[in-house]
């Protein structure tokens, strides 16, 4: 046995293990895709698949801070934007409830008439989507493959107008959202590493030749050194 090659050997499987080891390393990434865009429309609709994560992003209009501010609860100033999300294949569907309000410091409304913000979002009815009742935005994970109808809606849907010469007034339709756009969000792992994985492999092989034949590899023979032994007579 050679126990220089074997040592050897058994550092180039060692550094094939740790090869192989790091190609399993992973990180999560989130990548958000553009399914759709509209302006000035209370609808929209996009293609998802199972699993993916619709997302919904609007802009309030600006007639939507006028008056009227029937009551609808909490906060005291305040309108809903209804979202509706059906798959049209499936009829399932899933309900939100935004609750836009006033600006605290603006309180009560008046011109200028800043516009309404997000105050909260519930979830009214669950069905085409995976959501929690009260999520942070409008979204959820889609159930079924299929084209997804949003529908929006604001409460109340009129509103009072004022001239701003002549300070007449007159009752109209809001104004839908300047702009509606759905997003395809997926989570997905990653490992930047996975290329090391052949790598590793075959270093621990190559190791592991490299061992056995220094197992199977005999030293050289010591060269054996004869001793002469003399003997010295003493002299008289």
């Amino acid at each position: 046995m050679n126990k220089t090659i074997v040592a050897l050997g058994l550092i180039i499987v060692i550094l094939g293990f740790g090869l192989s080891l790091g190609s399993t390393s992973s990180h999560n990434s989130i990548t958000e895709d553009f399914v759709a865009e509209v302006e000035d429309q209370w609808t929209i609709s996009g293609e998802f698949h199972e699993g993916e994560n619709l997302t919904l992003i609007f802009a309030p209009a600006n007639d939507w801070s006028l008056f009227p501010y029937p009551d609808l609860g909490e906060p005291e100033y305040s309108k809903h934007f209804l979202v509706n999300i059906t798959n049209k294949a499936t009829d399932n569907y899933t309900s939100f409830k935004v609750i836009m309000a006033y600006p605290r410091n603006a309180i009560p409304p008046g011109p200028p008439y800043p516009m309404l913000g997000i105050y909260g979002i519930e979830v009214t009815h669950h069905g085409g989507l995976v959501v929690d009742d009260e999520p942070s935005e409008v979204h959820g994970i889609v159930k079924n493959d299929g084209e997804y109808s949003v529908k929006c809606e604001l409460v109340p849907l009129t509103v009072i107008d004022k001239h701003m010469i002549n300070e007449t007034t007159w009752i109209h339709d809001a104004s839908p959202p300047p702009q509606l756009v759905l997003y395809r969000v997926k989570a997905s792992t990653v490992k930047p590493y996975g290329y090391l994985l052949p790598g590793g492999i075959a270093t621990a092989i190559v190791g592991c030749i490299f061992s056995l034949w220094g197992v199977r590899r005999e030293s050289p023979p010591k060269r054996r050194v004869r001793r002469r032994t003399r003997t010295v007579g003493m002299c008289r």
